[in-house]
């Protein structure tokens, strides 16, 4: 893809413990294909109704969009856009960081797991990782 494309894929939407040892040692490697290295932040926003749910969007009972409102989502009554950035949103909003994060060197890093993810298969595939076991503390 990189040469025939000229486009670059990372594995972004991965927590750092999913990742395999030989892509978390290697500082070459995690530099350019680690999502939270390369993602600019962006800003977005969708016309919305005064919150955080698209319009006509209606969340399924017991659906994450039932959580509680967004802290990454603010509503411009001016505009009746929301707006938001949308690493804030999934880190904040869409991304959990299960119990093994908080005992992880890697925790401000990592941007966490998807909760959808954690919804259907639970916490217990994270690990905590160590600073010295990756690229970055070397």
């Amino acid at each position: 893809a990189e040469t025939h494309f000229r486009k670059v894929f990372t594995f972004g939407g991965l927590p750092m413990c999913a990742l395999p040892p030989a892509l978390r040692t290697n500082k070459d490697l995690l530099s350019r294909y680690m999502g939270e290295f390369r993602d600019l932040d962006t800003a977005c926003s969708i016309r919305s109704e005064g919150d955080d749910t698209p319009p006509g969007r209606v969340p399924e009972a017991g659906s994450w969009l039932q959580q509680p409102k967004s802290r990454a989502v603010f509503f411009d009554k001016h505009e009746g856009r929301a707006r938001f950035s949308w690493q804030d949103r999934k880190q904040l909003d869409l991304k959990g960081k299960p119990e093994a994060c908080r005992r992880c060197d890697l925790v401000d890093m990592c941007e966490g797991v998807w909760r959808g993810y954690l919804d259907i298969w639970g916490e217990q595939d994270c690990k905590p990782i160590r600073l010295g076991d990756t690229a970055l503390g070397r």
